[in-house]
């Protein structure tokens, strides 16, 4: 009996994990991109912050960032910089994914590592970017 419970309860949160894996994923297909480029070492993206919260108090944006080192397979560091801070720094093992939730903008550099350059990517979610839904 213990056993069968067990594998129903098993098999459930497969089931939930599975389901909420595809809804991240379909909504990760939704996101709007806002700028990107590719960066050789040293060279910085500036990000502008999202324009869409003027007039809605001090709400913050969601920016999902994309870091793909090229070639496929290489090495990279990156480093993020918001409000004159460096607020991440990591290594990328060809593709890293980041969200930072910011009021302001900010700028990401490739500041070295194997990889001929650092493809990056910045996107918002086009229907909602603070508390509230503004």
């Amino acid at each position: 009996m213990f056993q069968k419970k067990t594998a129903v309860a098993l098999i459930l949160v497969t089931v939930i994990s599975l389901v909420f894996a595809g809804i991240a994923s379909a909504q990760l297909d939704k996101l709007t991109e806002i700028a990107g480029g590719s960066l050789r070492m040293g060279e910085t993206l500036a990000v502008s912050p999202y324009p869409g919260h003027e007039g809605h108090g001090d709400h913050k944006t969601y920016y999902w960032v994309d870091f793909v080192a090229q070639p496929e397979g290489a090495k990279g560091n990156a480093e993020v910089y918001a409000g004159g801070k460096k607020i991440d720094d990591f290594p990328v093992h060809n593709k890293e994914i980041r969200v930072y939730y910011l009021n302001s903008g900010f700028s990401v550099q490739y500041v070295g590592g194997a990889a001929e350059s650092m493809k990056v990517s910045v996107r918002i979610a086009p229907y909602t970017v603070g508390p509230g839904g503004h």
